[in-house]
């Protein structure tokens, strides 16, 4: 099993994964060991429980065979965020590798952009 992200959710996914039964579960993400946002100690606990965790790796291309999962390529990423902090991930192309696994767990961040609320509660013009 593959799971996507670096976040304490990922962490609790792979673990579980495992504790459920999983042989072998990878976890890859886009932040290096020292950004990722998933507490220090998470992380150390899956490790522990035999989880490979491979910091600075990004999705790239999910590998399908007679229409089944099979693994995914990843791209390495050379840094997360711009010189303002925004996230604006950049990966080197040039540098892939192929994670074998038969189920891919999306476990990555997001936010709500609610900016469109705030112009709708703003009263009109007259």
């Amino acid at each position: 099993m593959l799971v996507i992200g670096g976040g304490n959710a990922a962490v609790d996914a792979a673990i579980s994964s495992l504790r459920l039964g999983a042989e072998e579960v990878t976890m890859a993400c886009l932040e290096c060991r020292e950004e990722m946002p998933a507490l220090p100690w998470e992380t150390e606990q899956a490790e522990e429980e035999n989880v490979k965790v491979m910091p600075s790796w990004g999705p790239y291309k999910v590998l399908k065979s007679d229409g089944k999962v099979v693994g995914m390529e990843l791209v390495r990423c050379t840094s997360v965020f711009d010189e303002s902090g925004r996230f604006a991930p950049v990966c080197d192309e040039s540098d892939k590798t192929t994670i074998e696994a038969d189920a891919i767990v999306m476990a990555v961040g997001y936010a709500t952009d609610l900016k469109f609320a705030k112009e709708l509660s703003t009263p009109a013009a007259v």
